[in-house]
């Protein structure tokens, strides 16, 4: 169970507690929660020594790593606020991203990052050098914990301030569940620009568990580094389950809990994982959450594969329509939450908190339904709804029929505008043999289950699709592989 103060310095606590447990593990290198706060200290005092202060904003550009946790740390133990960035994005991105975030410090490995105004750029290596100097640093502390900007299909990305308190009763609502302990190690699966990722490091620290940091996070290295790392607890996308899935990997008895999230988990994809007898545990929530808002155990999905589960914590789900008015068990919705952990506000995008926030309650966008029991089921994202002649449309639902097929790999649905339907439902495929199919064969298989509005009436065949680090199709990204953007 979490045993630090929710107030103080988390890991300068866990430093007195648990001094010799591994805290940070990676290629070979281990620190103690001891070891490690005295590197955090170092680090500190190299950025005091580099003019940083408190409530410095500060922009972090890195691939997950030991270095990359220790400057969290050391922001937070100077009371900096940390912005995660992510390194894959082009120099325009960059420059958007610390533009808006007012970032007045950028900490990279890329000596070839150059910003306007003035910004300085920090090489991490510099901080990590040890120049036998330690001074016991300025501390300080902020209310906010850091800031994550969203990532989606499409459209700008929004920052998200997440706070301490946010951070610690998110965690708290899952320990009361799945009671950590320090002999855990968690598996950082996801990059911590991203929420999933973020979490389970601030996890990891609560509970005084040990923190495996993968050397890379590629879909075809994720069964070799479970087998290999053997982690207690890992979080996975559900493309990385599929890849589990697929390969019906046997998965190292050192694994007790394998959660699933960050987008829609075809049900075919957990009625497998299921058989293969894998410690699945689905949930739902986003950054605006700060991470998890409902759990659904394997006892749960053998009955409903569907379902993301009942709320936990503080968090409470409501549905509503149109009219803002609660629905009833079963009727579908825009799922509105309120929790302890719930954010308040974009960053400087006032227009987007009016529109996401009112008395409390996040109204998410997405679509779904409580069932009598209370459980959850997400059937899309309002943003991803095709409207074709006046029909709605759900991508997820095409896509895991799609998925279904014998000749289909991997799918994704998108719309095309278009002058007699408004939007064009089409979809994009990865076949099994690597080969165009019968588009006819296709279409008749989707009509058995799916009324002949929803059947695409566009297919292109597809080598891979474009998945970003989180194992969301980048749609953007597929359109114009098609040469349909623009």
């Amino acid at each position: 169970m979490i045993q630090v103060n929710k107030k103080g310095n988390w890991l300068e606590q866990q430093a007195a507690k648990n001094p010799d447990s591994i805290a940070l593990s990676s290629g070979g290198r281990e620190l103690t929660y001891f070891e490690m706060y005295e590197r955090v200290r170092m680090v500190s005092t190299r950025l005091a020594e580099l003019g940083v202060r408190k409530d410095y904003r500060t922009a972090i550009i890195l691939n997950n790593s030991i270095e990359y946790v220790l400057v969290i740390y050391a922001a937070w133990l100077k009371g900096c606020i940390p912005i995660v960035i992510n390194p894959r994005l082009t120099q325009q991105n960059f420059r958007a991203l610390i533009e808006h975030s007012n970032a007045q410090l950028v900490i990279s490995d890329d000596v070839n990052i150059s910003f306007e105004n003035n910004i300085s750029t920090i090489n991490v290596n510099d901080l990590m050098n040890d120049s036998g100097v330690m001074n016991n640093p300025e501390t300080g502390s902020s209310r906010e914990a850091v800031l994550i900007y969203t990532s989606g299909t499409s459209g700008n990305p929004k920052g998200v301030p997440v706070t301490f308190s946010g951070l610690f009763e998110s965690a708290s609502a899952v320990d009361a569940i799945d009671n950590y302990s320090a002999d855990d190690s968690f598996m950082l699966s996801l990059p911590l620009y991203h929420i999933g990722g973020f979490s389970i490091m601030v996890r990891s620290l609560l509970a005084g568990s040990k923190l495996i940091i993968p050397e890379n996070l590629s879909l075809s290295g994720l069964y070799s580094n479970l087998a290999e790392l053997q982690p207690c607890i890992v979080s996975l996308v559900p493309t990385m389950l599929k890849t589990l899935t697929d390969k019906e990997a046997l998965l190292p008895d050192s694994i007790r809990l394998m959660y699933i999230g960050g987008g829609p988990s075809d049900d075919s994809i957990i009625k497998k994982a299921l058989r293969l007898k894998y410690p699945i545990v689905k949930v739902y929530g986003s950054t605006e959450t700060c991470a998890m808002t409902t759990y659904a155990d394997a006892e749960l999905l053998s009955k409903h594969p569907a379902a993301s589960g009942r709320t936990i914590g503080s968090s409470k789900i409501e549905i509503l329509n149109e009219r803002k008015r609660k629905v009833s068990p079963g009727e579908s919705g825009e799922i509105v939450i309120q929790s302890d952990s719930l954010f308040e506000g974009y960053y400087r995008n006032d227009s987007e908190t009016a529109g996401k926030l009112t008395d409390g309650k996040f109204f998410s966008g997405d679509i779904g339904y409580l069932d009598k029991e209370g459980n959850l089921f997400v059937e899309s994202r309002r943003e991803d709804i095709i409207v074709t002649g006046g029909e709605n449309v759900s991508p997820a639902e095409i896509v895991s029929e799609l998925n279904r097929h014998p000749e289909v790999s991997d799918s994704a649905v998108f719309a095309i505008n278009d002058a007699h339907w408004g939007q064009m439902v089409c979809a994009a495929l990865v076949t099994r043999s690597g080969r165009p199919v019968s588009v006819e064969v296709i279409s008749q298989f989707l009509k058995k289950e799916l009324p002949s509005f929803k059947i695409p009436k566009r297919y292109y065949f597809i080598d891979n699709l474009p998945y970003n680090e989180i194992g969301k199709v980048n749609i953007g990204e597929l359109t114009r592989i098609l040469n349909l953007s623009g």
